[in-house]
């Protein structure tokens, strides 16, 4: 996490966060800024169009909204629910859901997201990415 207002060093850490690494499957990048301030426009002047999802913070709890994925995480809860599932796998779910709140992994392509699930290194990361590819039903 850094700041700062130089193009320069923004297509820096750019090239360093892609950079091809041993071992490395993905990279991800994400810029945070505050609506309605001299970076926004700054550095964001035609996002609009192109974002992702807006998350918001609420300070009173320490943790974000992301309504879109809120909505798709809460079905996703309900079915499991409707469908029988336990106490254990509900509380599973629900912590794999709270990891992807600030992430964009449930907007990846299926068979993305179906190559992560296979190269999982333990039960938690497949079941992560099994949430995530739930989302989309």
């Amino acid at each position: 996490l850094s700041g700062t207002s130089m193009q320069r060093q923004r297509i820096q850490r750019l090239g360093r966060i892609i950079r091809n690494a041993e071992g490395k499957e993905y990279a991800s990048l994400y810029y945070l800024h505050l609506e309605d301030t001299s970076e926004e426009a700054r550095f964001l002047p035609a996002a609009e169009g192109s974002r992702i999802f807006d998350l918001k913070y609420l300070a009173n709890t320490k943790s974000f909204l992301n309504p879109p994925y809120d909505k798709a995480a809460k079905a996703l809860l309900d079915r499991m629910q409707a469908l029988g599932a336990g106490t254990e796998m509900l509380a599973e779910a629900t912590r794999c859901l709270e990891l992807g709140r600030i992430r964009a992994d449930w907007c990846a392509a299926k068979n993305d997201l179906d190559r992560r699930m296979s190269r999982a290194g333990n039960t938690g990361d497949r079941n992560y990415w099994i949430c995530m590819k739930k989302l989309q039903d």
